[in-house]
């Protein structure tokens, strides 16, 4: 899914329904809010993609809208997108889980955590910042490579961050 535009939601996908997204590549896409994906409602599901190169004024790569249910990112890659955030959550409030994947080289804020949004991260990589901006933003990391580990959390508003067991917080030396 490539080189589309978006008015207000999802320049390459937009959905709000319980839907798998499932081997895509999603790249050179713009919006205003998720510029490569979406996600207004339901739970989706997402399973190996490679997101990259798109751009939006909230979620470059993926924005999580209000009203979504337990959504869940594995196995993938997102990078070089460019907005607020990678990943821009808008009050998730039964949480984003990623798995097994890797957010890298974003232009800006890695993963934006705002109002009542919740993540759980397990087994994965993030190279940047992960910004949570609300007291009831939570955000709990396992078992995953966070560069500059807890010093990367920018928790502005005392928000929930649980550092659990397994974290590593060094440079993964990834060459191109």
């Amino acid at each position: 899914v490539h080189s589309n535009s978006g008015a207000k939601y999802g320049g390459g996908i937009s959905t709000s329904a319980f839907s798998i997204i499932d081997n895509c590549k999603i790249y050179n896409n713009s919006s205003t809010k998720g510029g490569g994906i979406s996600i207004t409602g339901g739970s989706p599901t997402l399973n190996n993609l490679k997101v990259y190169s798109n751009s939006a004024n909230y979620g470059g790569g993926i924005y999580f809208g209000i009203w979504i249910d337990r959504t869940t990112l594995t196995n993938s890659l997102i990078f070089d997108n460019s907005g607020t955030g990678e990943l821009y959550s808008d009050r998730s409030y039964n949480g984003i889980n990623i798995i097994n994947s890797t957010i890298i080289r974003s232009i800006g804020t890695t993963i934006w955590v705002r109002k009542q949004a919740n993540y759980s991260i397990f087994n994965s990589i993030v190279i940047g910042t992960i910004e949570m901006t609300n007291s009831l933003s939570i955000v709990d990391v396992s078992y995953s490579l966070i560069k500059d580990g807890t010093s990367s959390v920018l928790n502005n508003n005392n928000g929930n961050l649980t550092w659990g067991t397994g974290n590593i917080d060094v440079d993964p030396l990834f060459v191109d």
